[in-house]
């Protein structure tokens, strides 16, 4: 975990492949404890809510036009080093956040580094990638594809 700061474009895949995934489109359900405005709109105390991150990992007016292609460089700044977006919220926001969203992480940095190191990642066809539209339900999941994993140590294939 320690080499987690000096792998700046490895947490920016991370996040962007987080923010692209929306494993979990739409929030717990909530309820307003007040009368709230948003906008012109007023939403009376007691309304139940359930917020949609979907919309704000997604949304091009937070993102850009080009909010559905991958595009880690979203979460470097100049001199290439991570930040931290305020509309980046795949754990939820607030105090209903995920409870494993720290143990998530710390899993996601530990597996894909270690991935990255032993193998690279390469299509079958590259002229024929993957889609990134998901399949929706209660959660998200990725449409079935196919890839190619060459073993960086012993120059052998994997599939």
């Amino acid at each position: 975990m320690e080499d987690q700061a000096r792998l700046p474009y490895l947490g920016a895949v991370i996040k962007e492949t987080q923010r692209l995934a929306s494993t979990v489109p739409f929030s717990l359900m909530h309820k307003t404890s007040e009368e709230i405005t948003v906008e012109e709109f007023v939403i009376p105390r007691g309304t139940s809510l359930i917020p949609n991150l979907d919309s704000v990992l997604h949304g091009p007016e937070i993102w850009g036009s080009d909010a559905h292609k991958f595009n880690p460089k979203r979460f470097l700044d100049t001199d290439g080093s991570l930040i931290h977006r305020e509309e980046f919220i795949p754990f939820s926001i607030g105090p209903r956040l995920c409870l494993g969203e720290a143990l998530g992480k710390m899993e996601l940095f530990l597996f894909l580094s270690s991935m990255f190191q032993r193998f690279q990642f390469v299509p079958i066809d590259p002229l024929n990638l993957p889609t990134l539209k998901p399949n929706i339900g209660i959660t998200s999941v990725p449409a079935p594809y196919e890839v190619c994993c060459l073993d960086r140590l012993n120059d052998k294939k994997v599939s």
